[in-house]
């Protein structure tokens, strides 16, 4: 047990190196060796569980609710077909005098498809929310040299800095 890790303001090598973005140390084996050994130890773990897992999730839960949502909507139009139900303008309508055991299986479908779209919305949410954390947006990450000029290289660098964020906003908008 380090105390050194335990003070507020201690960073490693490593992130001061990241933070200020010291190009020099990029191709050194060392500083290679350390960015492996750090991916391999924390990197890794943290990219499945905090970014490939949620879009998985999110995936599949959009996927299922597509399904649902498509079923849903043959059923009805088979209804219709049949003169089971009626169509008005504002779309399919039930007959009252016409439940039967086709609705009751369409309506625990309906069912799963809501709970299908509220868990998209939240996976959605939690998208959003971790994409903002992933953002990059201080002085230092849109104008590295602070000489406040504008260039492509400069925006493409913010750009890249921003493509997790970017990334996580794109799939739940």
């Amino acid at each position: 047990d380090n105390k050194l890790h335990k003070e507020a303001r201690w960073r490693s090598a490593l992130e001061v190196i990241v933070q200020h973005e010291v190009e020099t140390f990029c191709q050194h084996a060392l500083f290679n060796k350390l960015i492996e050994d750090k991916w391999i130890t924390f990197g890794r773990r943290h990219y499945l569980l905090h970014t490939l897992l949620p879009y998985l999730i999110f995936i599949g839960l959009f996927t299922t609710m597509v399904i649902l949502r498509c079923e849903e909507v043959r059923v009805d139009w088979q209804a219709v077909r049949e003169g089971r139900r009626g169509m008005d303008e504002e779309g399919i309508v039930d007959y009252l005098a016409t439940i039967d055991s086709s609705f009751v299986e369409t309506s625990v479908k309906v069912n799963a498809t809501r709970i299908c779209e509220g868990a998209c919305l939240l996976s959605c949410i939690v998208l959003l929310w971790e994409g903002w954390r992933n953002r990059r947006l201080n002085a230092t990450d849109i104008d590295p040299d602070g000489d406040k000029s504008f260039s492509m290289s400069k925006f493409g660098m913010a750009l890249h800095k921003n493509l997790s964020f970017l990334l996580y906003a794109g799939i739940a908008g």
